[in-house]
């Protein structure tokens, strides 16, 4: 009672000598405190709820569940009507005075921010992963407007004359609109800083949230991180916290870069030892009613940061006048870091009473509120505990508890928890600092901060691990906790005991398999070593869940027929490439890591908990799906198909921008049915198809997403990196992403995926076909066709000859080849002219493209050759290859252990619309007898003679692949070399 009663006390004594300034500004949160300071509304984020307390006693006046996790909730000015966003759930969900829901809206991914603008009666709302944002009518509750926004909007903040911030968390961009005209005013980089020092706070901002507008309305701040990504990880190095500001002077909105604060190891606030206290991961910001004050929530750490803030506006000519600070920025200082606050409970939102002293702050973990006393307004005031739990959010965690604490732990940078075995060193950062919320679409914004030469290093991840983290992921939970963060031990100056992976403490191993549920739950990463997700998360479907594909015939004949030959349709178990692939995968890396080969390539298999692909390679001739026709008519749809279905890629719901690695999300179960589809008889199928000609738009609908036509879609399987380790495999997204192929501003240029390698091809030229995608459908002029041609004519070659024609049409376009003599050097151009990515692209470390160069004297001798076979069928030396090499940490070629490769050894390939020049130097020249032939052609074979040798050990009866002649110039040179 004494803390309370002195808590009033000041509070009185600080609204009359300083009163707070009159603004009307608001920012996006997960807490509101109604008009009467009587009660605050929490949005409970994983607790899937929301909860109205007494601000006064703490007391839960009631909860009501509403979804996943409801991330922020705004409140219209009469507080007739509030609305919240469920972030997981992908729904804005309004509610009125009652509490009672009186409209849902759907969004697309992951709503996150929503904030009110009571002079234009709208909620504005932020859509994260697609970036979006949504305008939506306060009376009618409609949406008035989608505005399509630069990537990642986050959070929220209205000022007071109607300019409208958003936060791009991933890109550190702030954007800035009229709200009343929804223009765009200007767009705000925040910027990034380079030292030759790598433990200096440095690096590009990112993990932006909610941004907090100062009460006079002259600055935003915005707290962040910054990652350093230009060298491995290391103890307090790479990741660093921040917060931003920018000026809000009115057409002069700009950051205010000498005013960053940068809050490691720049901040003069000591800990009990005299040493520098360290922080981690801001996350949310509040002022003091008159602006002298900011409050931080150190969401890694667990702890509050107090800024004291000159009182000068931000406007003020006379700020120019300052002493510039040269590290903790300019116009604020950081006077106390309240360290004291609760263990394991990962606060949050923060919210201040402008009646009294009480700062309210929402812990994520303990999903609960903890109260404490800011200690007034002098200068020297500090932070205190009042209550460590002062409200009980959520009655009933939707969570286990094991789940609890893994996500808790995957937060944590808390030294002072779990002492002995802490999950991060000195404070310093969590699995979250760049693992934003779990493993998800943020994960593709890793590679693109990534600058590494990647001679030197291409793996962006983790070192030391061991097989992958397949074999024994929690030993490996141990070695990234300790060698990435600091933890177990790691950090010297804490004097512990460097813990052991392999004799961990049983406390420790209870602990890191708490970790392992929440990394392996349904929303991160259900099979660990591939990013595919299901509508069931860990749960397995049963086979007889996924549909033949001969069912799909009766209907789609014409597809049918150039899909069963394809190399999507015969990619697992009558691939002898991959089925020697994937059981040395096991082999070396343990029986789990199947299952990184399996989410792109057999992902009913690996859905259905099969632990390996079926090895089918008595069915390696089949031609048009023979053995699947057969299956349906003998077991009707019992006998479970693999490799890639008609339904794998026609019920995938969600791409995720990963990198690769099977990042999209497949639901069989959540789709309309008509009656009698799973039937096995002739009459029950016969019947279903006459319902479903009868009606076909649900089918349709069902089967067709709008994803489909964008190339981030096929990106999720044509990109690659191997797990943990984080060496980009294949990179052709990233490749079409940089080439002139993507030129969307300008249609006679732009070409996606599906415009070279599903469009038909005859004489050389995309020809689209004419025809019926439905058999007795509509008449189209471009079907697009299933055969998929790529570069691998081989394999689908062996079982239909128009399926090879397709795919050797489509590489007969992709390069221009051009010679000429120069004294005693032959130099041969080669122009990529045709493909959308690098060439050749995929695989590259398997395939082989080159140049065989001859040169003949006037009479037919021959002078110089280079790029003959050799008698064992393998390149010869000499040979001018474009390709890349990988090799390992010292420099020694990987070969078929692809997903060891940690170094580009060499990378030979042309980029799209580039031309690489190849020289070759020869003394017989100036010697020979004039007039010159020379012939130059472009080989090409989808694997070099010591894979297939390779391969062959297992299957003898796979014939060689042949050398393709893709391109060819042929041209006589006299004495001028004209």
């Amino acid at each position: 009672m004494k803390g309370f009663r002195y808590s009033i006390a000041a509070s009185l004594f600080f609204m009359v000598f300083f009163p707070t300034f009159a603004h009307s500004s608001t920012s996006s949160c997960a807490l509101y405190l109604t008009k009467d300071a009587n009660y605050i509304y929490s949005a409970n984020l994983d607790g899937g709820s929301i909860t109205k307390i007494d601000a006064q006693s703490g007391k839960k006046i009631f909860e009501k569940v509403l979804g996943e996790d409801i991330r922020r909730i705004a409140f219209k000015s009469d507080e007739s009507l509030y609305g919240v966003t469920d972030y997981m759930g992908n729904r804005v969900i309004f509610l009125d005075a009652d509490n009672r829901v009186v409209k849902e809206i759907k969004t697309k991914n992951r709503p996150h921010a929503i904030i009110h603008d009571k002079k234009n009666s709208s909620f504005f709302v932020s859509v994260f992963e697609d970036g979006e944002l949504l305008v939506i009518d306060d009376k009618t509750l409609e949406i008035k407007k989608t505005i399509k926004s630069l990537k990642t909007p986050r959070g929220l903040a209205l000022s007071d004359d109607g300019r409208l911030l958003v936060s791009h968390s991933m890109i550190g961009v702030v954007s800035i609109y009229d709200s009343k005209s929804l223009k765009l005013l200007k767009t705000i980089k925040l910027h990034s800083t380079q030292d030759k020092d790598e433990f200096v706070s440095q690096g590009v901002p990112r993990l932006l949230d909610d941004i907090e507008i100062k009460p006079d309305g002259s600055e935003a701040w915005l707290p962040h991180v910054l990652w350093n990504f230009d060298h491995p990880f290391q103890f307090q190095s790479t990741v660093f916290p921040a917060v931003s500001v920018i000026s809000l002077e009115k057409g002069q909105e700009k950051e205010l870069e000498l005013n960053r604060k940068h809050l490691f190891k720049s901040i003069n606030i000591l800990d009990n030892i005299n040493k520098t206290m360290i922080v981690s991961n801001p996350l949310d910001l509040a002022f003091s009613g008159d602006g002298a004050k900011a409050f931080v929530t150190l969401s890694g750490s667990e702890d509050i940061m107090v800024f004291g803030i000159e009182r000068s506006s931000g406007f003020s000519k006379k700020s120019r006048h300052r002493k510039k600070s040269k590290v903790s920025g300019s116009g604020a200082k950081a006077v106390h870091i309240f360290r004291a606050y609760p263990n394991n409970t990962n606060p949050r939102a923060i919210l201040l009473n402008p009646n009294n002293n009480n700062i309210y702050v929402q812990n994520a973990s303990r999903l609960d509120m903890t109260l404490l006393d800011n200690g007034g307004s002098h200068p020297f005031a500090r932070v205190t505990m009042l209550k460590d739990s002062f409200a009980k959010l959520v009655e009933n965690d939707p969570l286990s508890k094991e789940m609890r604490e893994g996500k808790t732990l995957f937060n944590n940078a808390n030294t002072n928890t779990n002492k002995t075995t802490p999950m991060s060193g000195d404070f310093w950062m969590s699995c979250n600092s760049c693992h934003f919320e779990g493993f998800n679409f943020t994960n593709g914004f890793l590679f693109e901060d990534s600058v590494y030469d990647k001679s030197k290093r291409a793996n962006i991840g983790h070192d030391n691990i061991k097989n992958f983290l397949a074999k024994e992921p929690l030993k490996n939970y141990v070695i990234i906790a300790r060698d990435t963060q600091g933890g177990m031990g790691a950090d010297k100056k804490a004097n512990l005991q460097l813990v052991n992976p392999d004799n961990m403490p049983k406390e420790l191993e209870q602990k890191m398999q708490s970790l392992h549920s929440y990394i392996t739950s349904k929303e991160n990463l259900p099979y660990l070593s591939t990013w595919i997700k299901t509508d069931r998360g860990n749960e397995s479907y049963h086979p007889e869940d996924w549909t033949n594909s001969a069912k799909c015939k009766s209907c789609h004949s014409d597809i049918f027929e150039q899909w069963a030959d394809s190399n999507h349709k015969n990619l697992v178990g009558t691939n002898p490439y991959y089925l020697v692939l994937e059981n040395l995968a096991a082999k070396t890396e343990g029986e789990e890591f199947r299952k990184w080969c399996m989410g792109c390539h057999n992902p009913s298999a690996l859905t259905s908990g099969v632990a390996k692909t079926t090895d089918t390679m008595n069915k390696f001739f089949d031609k048009g799906a023979k053995s699947l026709v057969e299956s349906l008519d003998i077991h009707g749809n019992k006998e479970l198909e693999e490799g890639v279905s008609c339904i794998t890629c026609h019920r995938i719901v969600k791409v995720e921008d990963t990198g690769g690695n099977a990042g999209y999300t497949v639901d069989i179960d959540n789709r309309e049915k008509y009656r009698f589809e799973d039937s096995d008889s002739k009459l029950g199928q016969w019947l279903s198809h006459r319902l479903i000609n009868s009606k076909p738009k649900i089918h349709a609908q069902s089967y067709m997403k709008p994803v489909y036509k964008e190339p981030v879609y096929c990106a999720s399987c044509h990109d690659e990196f191997s797990p943990a380790l984080g060496s980009k495999i294949v990179s052709t997204f990233k490749e079409w992403q940089e080439s002139p192929f993507n030129n969307p501003d300008d249609s006679s240029k732009h070409k996606t995926c599906i415009d070279c390698h599903m469009t038909y091809m005859k004489d050389g030229k995309f020809a689209p076909q004419i025809g019926h995608s439905t058999d007795g459908g509509k008449l189209k002029k471009d079907v697009k066709v299933h055969y998929f041609a790529g570069s691998n004519h081989f394999l689908s070659g062996l079982k239909n000859k128009e399926h090879e024609d397709q795919t050797l049409q489509l590489l007969k376009t992709s390069a221009k080849l051009d010679v000429s003599v120069e004294g005693d050097e032959i130099r041969v151009g080669v122009t990529n002219v045709g493909a959308g990515h690098h060439l050749p692209t995929g695989v590259a470390d398997f395939r082989e493209l080159w140049l065989e160069v001859s040169v003949k004297d006037a009479k037919g001798k021959t002078l110089f050759e280079s790029g003959k076979l050799k008698a064992d069928g393998n390149l010869g030396e000499d040979a001018r290859v474009f390709m890349k090499v990988f090799g390992d940490d010292e420099g020694k070629k990987v070969d078929l252990l692809f997903w060891k490769y940690t170094k580009m050894l060499s990378d030979t390939r042309i980029p799209a619309g580039k031309r690489r020049e190849e020289v070759y130097k020869t003394d017989v020249l100036s010697k020979a007898e004039y007039p010159l032939h020379v012939g130059v052609k472009l080989n090409f074979r989808v694997y070099p003679q010591w894979v297939t040798d390779a391969v062959k050990k297992s299957y003898p009866q796979l014939p060689n692949p042949q050398v393709i002649e893709i391109g060819r110039v042929e041209k006589k040179f006299n004495g001028d070399n004209k």
